[in-house]
């Protein structure tokens, strides 16, 4: 399996994941679109100048799912199954606390907006766990 496609079975696995805990899914993005539109915020010129800055941890989630992609088994099939290097598994694990700070430096660089900016910035930390965990099991060599 080449790295794109693996990649692109890891994206679709974690949007699989995520569309099939819509509960969750629809709550944080209710919670996004309520904070963008609610008190009308973006006519305010400085939360529009902040507003990239928020989207910024977005992109998380294609990073996990790339490492993913990249660090995936290809050792041998169940029955031979050897464990992979562990700084595999650390390398996805350092990627989703980086997440985590980047959302909470987000947040405290919106100052005069920061509930606003969290609302809209957590629905990626959902995002980055349902792709982290298809990516971990890319890593360990569980999926195909």
């Amino acid at each position: 399996m080449t790295t794109l496609r693996a990649f692109g079975y890891v994206a679709r696995e974690s949007m699989d994941l995520a569309i099939y805990l819509w509960p969750i899914s629809v709550v944080l993005a209710a919670a996004a679109i309520a904070a963008l539109t609610f008190g009308f915020p973006l006519r305010d010129a400085y939360l529009r100048r902040k507003l990239p800055i928020v989207f910024i941890p977005y992109a998380m989630p294609i990073v996990i799912m790339g490492i993913g992609a990249v660090l995936r088994y290809d050792g041998p099939p169940h029955p031979q199954w050897v464990e992979p290097p562990e700084w595999r598994g650390w390398m996805l694990w350092s990627a989703l606390a980086a997440h985590v700070l980047a959302v909470i430096a987000v947040v405290v660089l919106t100052r005069g907006a920061r509930i606003r900016a969290a609302a809209v910035a957590v629905p990626s930390i959902w995002l980055s766990l349902s792709s982290g965990f298809t990516a971990g099991f890319a890593i360990a060599g569980v999926g195909p």
